[in-house]
């Protein structure tokens, strides 16, 4: 099958899907993901899992193309050439390893690429969030306790980690 017919199939089957998939290859073109990673998680190695592999078989998983993270996996290594040549165990050891400056960096970069679409249609502010407070919650005690995610100890709110 053509990588015509297959974007042609995938269309017909979930739009919605494929527009999400294409926003998210547009916002963070190649090496996009690896630059950021270097500069916001500069002692983190990716020697056998390079974090393009992880961040491309994350962004089916985020557009609802898959249903999981394994299911992404599966796919992936049901392929000829599989981008992740590791376990599903080291994939998921990643994932859970990952920088928490990593994933605010891939926030704002997303933000400022995508801003200058929302100006073009018009958009004010946040579409859809008018009317709703909005607050920032690490799922634990709202104290300084040892049960906080260490990097949310000495905050008193989460966007203190935003630069």
């Amino acid at each position: 099958m053509s990588q015509q017919e297959r974007f042609d199939a995938a269309l017909t089957v979930s739009p919605l899907t494929t527009l999400v998939r294409g926003v998210i290859e547009w916002a963070f073109p190649a090496q996009s993901w690896a630059d950021l990673h270097a500069e916001f998680a500069p002692g983190c190695q990716t020697r056998k899992l390079s974090i393009d592999a992880v961040c491309s078989l994350m962004a089916p998983v985020v557009a609802g193309s898959r249903r999981s993270v394994f299911a992404a996996f599966q796919a992936d290594q049901a392929l000829e050439t599989p981008a992740i040549t590791a376990s599903h165990q080291a994939l998921y050891g990643k994932l859970g390893r990952m920088a928490p400056q990593f994933s605010c960096a891939l926030v704002r970069t997303s933000a400022q690429r995508l801003a200058p679409l929302l100006k073009v249609a018009g958009c004010q502010g946040l579409p859809g969030w008018n009317g709703y407070r909005i607050r920032m919650v690490d799922g634990t005690q709202p104290n300084e306790s040892e049960h906080r995610l260490e990097v949310l100890r000495g905050c008193e709110r989460p966007d203190c980690l935003v630069a």
